[in-house]
């Protein structure tokens, strides 16, 4: 269990997030990029991840690649998409992913993302 210290902390954390966190701004592009994270050597196409990830729809999934990639956090080599190993984004991610340790700095993060989906960002 964490304390209120850390809580706190990655609250704060959450509060000053980086710019590419900003660009998360639904639980398909949240959801890809953790799936990233959890299979960092995978190079799958958008066809292989809309059906691994129960996503249904390859033209969606691509859509959703695309936007990570004009965000910076994926590449795309023959179809086949991957993290981008800049240190910025590294570290956004391990921002992201921090969030999920603590159950506060979760929800913090979830309400971010519904405030975003409602003003149609």
């Amino acid at each position: 269990m964490l304390s209120p210290a850390s809580s706190n902390s990655a609250l704060d954390e959450v509060r000053r997030s980086c710019a590419l966190c900003d660009t998360v701004d639904s639980w398909t592009k949240l959801y890809l990029l953790m799936w990233f994270c959890d299979h960092p050597s995978q190079r799958p196409t958008a066809a292989d991840l809309a059906e691994r990830l129960c996503l249904g729809d390859t033209i969606a999934c691509r859509q959703v690649l695309e936007a990570l990639q004009r965000a910076g956090f994926l590449v795309e080599q023959g179809e086949r998409w991957a993290l981008s190993r800049t240190q910025e984004v590294q570290e956004c991610l391990a921002s992201l992913r921090s969030r999920f340790v603590d159950p506060l700095a979760r929800q913090e993060l979830i309400e971010r993302i519904r405030r975003l989906q409602a003003r149609g960002v």
